[in-house]
């Protein structure tokens, strides 16, 4: 009886520990891919201001957005920045690893812009550890176009620097 009651309460214990692990988890989730998507378009925000002040272009260095005084001759010491340095470094963040793809630059670029400039970008997020710290993976671009995965795969940007379409499933 003894064996048959501490098989039983370790049993609903550990059911119970892992209803909490499962629970704690599902709540986290939605709260990862909140805050990803969120990133994404605050990058799409930043790089269009950027654009605005380099010639019409978004930068292949996210480094720039974060400190365009290096970048941007003639960018005034004393102006905003347009991207948080968290969110340029690219760090692991909200249970996603991110990564940038630059597209091509631009034909010509103006003496007073970023010898980085680019003409199309995209941004992945892909979750650190599938089904755990997220279950889909996203990418965004330069078109303010948001896609994801349902099973949290990276999907592959093209080399033009921008999302596959045909590799994920647009946002709504």
């Amino acid at each position: 009886k003894w064996d048959a009651a501490v098989a039983f309460v370790s049993g609903g214990v550990l059911a119970a520990m892992t209803f909490l692990v499962s629970s704690t988890n599902s709540h986290r989730l939605p709260r990862n891919e909140t805050e990803t998507l969120s990133d994404l378009r605050t990058l799409f925000r930043a790089q269009t201001h950027y654009a605005s002040v380099n010639g019409g272009h978004p930068d292949g260095n996210l480094e720039c957005l974060a400190r365009p005084t290096e970048c941007l001759p003639e960018y005034p010491d004393d102006a905003p920045f347009f991207l948080d340095a968290e969110l340029a470094s690219l760090t692991e963040k909200g249970g996603y690893r991110r990564s940038f793809h630059p597209g091509p630059p631009p034909a010509t670029i103006p003496a007073e812009g970023s010898p980085t400039s680019v003409t199309t970008w995209a941004l992945l997020a892909v979750p650190a550890e599938a089904g755990y710290t997220g279950v889909r993976a996203f990418c965004g671009d330069s078109t303010g176009f948001i896609c994801h995965t349902p099973d949290g795969t990276a999907p592959a940007p093209t080399p033009d620097g921008l999302c596959d379409q045909t590799a994920c499933t647009e946002l709504d």
